[in-house]
C-alpha cells in the first residue's frame, strides 16, 4: 500500500502513514498524529494513572495476597511500563429469528428415549463490545483489558484535549481501519447472540437462525495498560494491570508446594472419576445394549481428563496464572 509522508502536528518531524492510518506515532516527540475525518471515527483517550499509583497498587496486592504475601519481602520489581493500547468500542443492536431443536433424554426405569422438541422464536438485545485495533496480540493482559472494556466503558476524554507532554506512556499503533473493526464486532455480535439463544433455550441443532446487526456508535479508545515485571528466586513473572482504575488483570506468580500437592490430589480425583464414567458407560451398554445416553458419558469424560491435564500441568509448572473476572 501506498505511503504518504506528512509531518508531525507537534514537532514537525516528517512521518509516514497509509490511506488506512488512523494513529501514526511521530518516531521523534512520540506525538499521536490522526489522520481521519472525526465525523468517521472519533479517538479518546482514557487517563491513566502514574507509575507510583501503579507500583503502590502491585505491593498492596502482593501484601494482601494469602500466599505472596509470606514472601513479600523476597520480591524484586525489575521492570515497569506502560503502554496506551488502542481499543475499537461499539455499541450494537441485535435482532434475530431463530428455530431449533431441543433434544432431551428421557429415562423411564431400565428404558430411554429421545424427545427432539421443535423451538422458534426472536430475540433482540444491545450490546457494548470492544475488540483490539491490532492485528496480533501480543502485550500481556490486552485480551483482559478488552473484556474489561466491553463489560463497563471507562471514563475518557478527547484525544486534541490532551497534553501530550504529559504523556509518558508509549502508544501502540492501529492496524486495523474503523471498517474492518466494525465488521469484526458485529461477527462477534452474532455468536455472542447465537450462543445466548442456544443456552437459554437448551438448544441442540438451529434449523434456522438469522441475525441483523447494527453499529450505533464505533469510537477508537486509548486504554492505558501497564506490566510490572518482577523476580522471585530464579524465576521472572509478569503482571498486567488496568492504567485507569488499577485493577489486576493477569499475573503469573510461582507455584508453591502445598498447591503442587492439591492439584496432584485434584488431577487424581479427576482422573478417576473419568474413568469411573467410562466404566459406567461400557457397563450401560454392554448389559442394556442402550447407546442413547452415549454422548453424556463420553462428554463428562473428556471434562474429567481435560480437567486433570490442566490440573496435572499446574503442578509440575514453574508458574501458575491468575486472571481479572
Amino acid at each position: 500500500m501506498q505511503e504518504t509522508l506528512v509531518k508531525c502536528k507537534n514537532c514537525g518531524a516528517p512521518i509516514e502513514y497509509t490511506p488506512d492510518s488512523i494513529l501514526v506515532l511521530c518516531s521523534f516527540c512520540g506525538y499521536a498524529n490522526w489522520f481521519v475525518d472525526e465525523s468517521k471515527v472519533q479517538i479518546f483517550v482514557v487517563p491513566s494513572k502514574s507509575r507510583d499509583k501503579v507500583l503502590e497498587a502491585f505491593w498492596n496486592r502482593m501484601k494482601k495476597d494469602s500466599d505472596m504475601g509470606k514472601i513479600v519481602q523476597e520480591l524484586e520489581v525489575i521492570d515497569t511500563y506502560g503502554i496506551y493500547v488502542p481499543i475499537f468500542l461499539s455499541k450494537v443492536e441485535v435482532f434475530s429469528e431463530w428455530s431449533g431443536v431441543e433434544v432431551r433424554t428421557v429415562y423411564s426405569g431400565k428404558r430411554t428415549r429421545v424427545e427432539r422438541i421443535q423451538k422458534e422464536g426472536k430475540f433482540s438485545d444491545k450490546l457494548l463490545l470492544a475488540i483490539p485495533a491490532r492485528r496480533t496480540v501480543e502485550e500481556f493482559g490486552l485480551d483482559e483489558l478488552v473484556s474489561k472494556v466491553s463489560s463497563l466503558s471507562p471514563n475518557y476524554v478527547k484525544l486534541e484535549e490532551l497534553n501530550w507532554d504529559d504523556v509518558k506512556l508509549q502508544v501502540l499503533n492501529t492496524e486495523i481501519s474503523q471498517s474492518e473493526a466494525v465488521d469484526s464486532i458485529k461477527d462477534k455480535a452474532e455468536d455472542i447472540t447465537r450462543e445466548k439463544i442456544r443456552t437459554s433455550n437448551n438448544i441442540s441443532e438451529f434449523n434456522f437462525y438469522s441475525c441483523n446487526t447494527n453499529a450505533t456508535e464505533t469510537i477508537l479508545l486509548l486504554v492505558p495498560l501497564w506490566i510490572i515485571t518482577y523476580r522471585y528466586k530464579n524465576g521472572v513473572y509478569n503482571s498486567a494491570i488496568s492504567g485507569y482504575d488499577l485493577v489486576f488483570l493477569k499475573t503469573t506468580e510461582p507455584v508453591f508446594f502445598y498447591q503442587r500437592i492439591l492439584n496432584l490430589i485434584g488431577s487424581l480425583i479427576a482422573v478417576l472419576v473419568g474413568v469411573g464414567v467410562v466404566s459406567l458407560w461400557l457397563r450401560n451398554f454392554i448389559s442394556l445394549g442402550n447407546s442413547n445416553s452415549s454422548l453424556f458419558f463420553i462428554v463428562v469424560a473428556v471434562i474429567c481428563f481435560i480437567v486433570a491435564y490442566s490440573l496435572s500441568t499446574t503442578a509440575i509448572g514453574d508458574v501458575r496464572v491468575e486472571r481479572w473476572g
